[in-house]
């Protein structure tokens, strides 16, 4: 098995490309930009690769980060909603009238990282149904070991979107 991680950064560009081209037919992501008054295009110029980290992937000073780890099961398709996800951060950071707080802390309590994952589940439920967004939504709160007697309200917001 070859380690992903070798592999040339410019074998995976297209990768990348694919998902953004595939993200920008997203309502989902329509939305994201149209929200933010930005244009659906700028979403070519978002820098992404991928690198070694712990997470399935983090945006950093407006750069996208990705795990290698989402190749590893050949269907990169099923992990387009990270990228949902660390687009909005990408927006956050780089137009938003403030500084983002770190999502270290009280992760799923983050507002940024809220927003972050109600697009997710959001992207989720649009392109796999309810039921998928549902499932993501339940082993990402039974991850971070949300408590159990706020789990639920949790729940609820995260998948605000969805609820609407």
């Amino acid at each position: 098995m070859t380690d992903i991680s070798s592999v040339q950064h410019t074998k995976l560009l297209p990768l990348i490309v694919k998902a953004k081209k595939y993200l920008k037919n997203s309502q989902t992501i329509k939305d994201l930009f149209e929200e933010n008054n930005l244009p659906l295009d700028y979403l070519d110029y978002i820098p992404v690769k991928f690198d070694k980290i712990d997470t399935s992937a983090k945006t950093v000073s407006g750069i996208i980060i990705l795990s290698y780890k989402l190749l590893e099961d050949d269907d990169f398709y099923e992990d387009y909603s990270y990228l949902a996800h660390e687009i909005t951060h990408f927006i956050q950071q780089c137009f938003a009238e403030e500084a983002t707080e770190s999502g270290d802390e009280h992760y799923l309590d983050n507002e940024y990282e809220v927003e972050g994952f109600q697009k997710q589940v959001e992207y989720l439920q649009e392109e796999f149904g309810p039921e998928e967004a549902e499932k993501y939504t339940d082993s990402l709160l039974e991850y971070h070991k949300y408590e159990e007697k706020k789990r639920k309200d949790k729940k609820d917001e995260l998948m605000a979107k969805v609820n609407e």
